[in-house]
């Protein structure tokens, strides 16, 4: 197979094998194929993509992180939903136990 004939945001040769019968690889595939012809995409142009999807990627992150950290909350929420839930059913019970020996039995 031959190498593929797209170049990466850095203005390298693409290293993957092209596709059969495309002189592209998947990554730069048909579309890639049209703008490599018609000669558009400067390095200016490439380097504002890059810095584009580097702010994304921080923006995902950042949200990533925030969901993370609001589903941990939500679990020890949970958890002390639980622990609450356990103490007033144990003190039901000890309460009951109590009362039961002050009642006369029917």
């Amino acid at each position: 197979m031959a190498q593929c004939e797209g170049t990466t945001s850095s203005g390298e040769q693409c290293k993957l094998e092209a596709k059969e019968d495309s002189r592209f690889c998947h990554l730069h595939g048909e579309d890639s194929e049209s703008e490599a012809e018609e000669g558009t995409g400067t390095a200016e142009e490439a380097a504002e993509t890059e810095q584009e999807e580097a702010a994304t990627a921080k923006q995902e992150e950042a949200v990533d992180e925030d969901a993370a950290a609001a589903e941990e909350a939500l679990c020890w929420e949970d958890v002390a939903n639980l622990a609450l839930a356990g103490v007033v059913v144990a003190g039901m019970f000890f309460f009951i136990r109590a009362f039961g020996k002050w009642m006369p039995k029917i």
